[in-house]
């Protein structure tokens, strides 16, 4: 297989993407924030606070790597359902960093196995994160490192939930969105998998300029 430098990724309907390699992420913010508090006139503050945060998270995420943010804005029973995905592009020299980092993970109390996803053989990692603020619940916590074939970098995806009454099946979730990752090349779409949810577009694995 040659190297990509493409991936598709299938998320849940109620997820919204957020195209952290381009310059428009924070038109995308605006318009996500615009749909959910449309009706709601009377809190501005509120609202504008909540864009400023999410572009918090989304700058600190482009810095770091991130290529997308993913957001849960659908509901079960009324309630929202909370929890994000963050897809990175990291430096991977060698299979020896991911069992070095596999060694930490375990450290620190991870639960950590080796997987194999359609993609290829993957470094799953998870854990309980508790809040910094007694009053905020902990988050759930699932990391995988899924190496580029062929080229020195690793797509890590970062699914995150604070509802920990759901956490189980919501890792379940995040387990079934990671299997339906595909790599691509450009000019070739990659064969995605049969779905009725939102399929992204191929993203390519680095930063846009």
């Amino acid at each position: 297989m040659t190297s990509p430098d493409r991936y598709e990724l299938v998320v849940p309907d109620g997820w919204w993407a957020v195209d952290l390699g381009s310059g428009r992420w924070r038109q995308q913010i605006a318009a996500l924030v615009d749909s959910q508090w449309r009706g709601i006139d009377d809190a501005p503050h509120l609202k504008a606070e909540a864009r400023a945060e999410l572009e918090r998270q989304a700058s600190r995420a482009a810095g770091a790597g991130g290529l997308q943010l993913f957001l849960s804005v659908g509901t079960l029973a009324g309630v929202p359902l909370s929890a994000s995905l963050l897809v990175s592009s990291v430096p991977l020299d060698s299979p020896a960093e991911l069992a070095a980092l596999a060694r930490r993970r375990r450290d620190e109390g991870a639960q950590v196995t080796d997987v194999l996803l359609p993609a290829g053989p993957a470094l799953r990692a998870r854990w309980r994160q508790e809040s910094e603020q007694e009053d905020q619940p902990a988050t759930t916590c699932l990391d995988l490192h899924v190496p580029v074939p062929q080229h020195p970098r690793a797509l890590v995806l970062q699914f995150r939930t604070p509802m920990e009454p759901l956490a189980d099946a919501l890792v379940e979730v995040f387990d079934a969105v990671a299997t339906t990752l595909r790599w691509s090349s450009t000019g070739s779409a990659g064969e995605a998998p049969d779905s009725d949810d939102a399929v992204t577009i191929p993203r390519p694995l680095l930063q846009e300029g």
